[in-house]
């Protein structure tokens, strides 16, 4: 069987277009700046995540990055969620809540987060 033979018009015409979602990411640390596990928080940030959106993907990580007030390299384990969602300025107004709020609970100087349309904003 070659490539042309393969299915594709049948396979893309049975993509839900009318649907389309997108996906967002937010990165969240697991501990904060003091080393303290954020569990709770965490707990706090799922919840939220499936009541506003439905669910979540979350997967370990790992994130580096230069710290410029320190001068120095900070490496830390973390979880990045990623959510599916629509394209909309309600769905951007719910995602940077989310990150604010991981912001001031988890009592971190900033959050990765990636809006469904490819932007990336370091919520500080």
């Amino acid at each position: 069987m070659s490539l042309a033979d393969l299915p594709t018009t049948r396979v893309v015409d049975e993509i839900p277009w009318a649907s389309e979602k997108r996906e967002a990411r937010i990165i969240v640390p697991r501990n904060d700046n003091d080393g303290r596990p954020l569990g709770a928080v965490i707990a706090a940030f799922e919840s939220m995540c499936c009541r506003q959106f439905g669910g979540f993907t979350r997967a370990e990580s790992f994130g580096v990055w230069f710290d410029n007030s320190a001068q120095r390299v900070i490496a830390e384990s973390v979880f990045a969620y990623d959510i599916a969602c629509d394209l909309s300025s309600d769905t951007a107004v719910k995602l940077r809540h989310l990150a604010v709020n991981l912001l001031r609970d988890a009592r971190q100087s900033a959050i990765y987060l990636r809006y469904p349309n490819g932007v990336i904003e370091i919520v500080e």
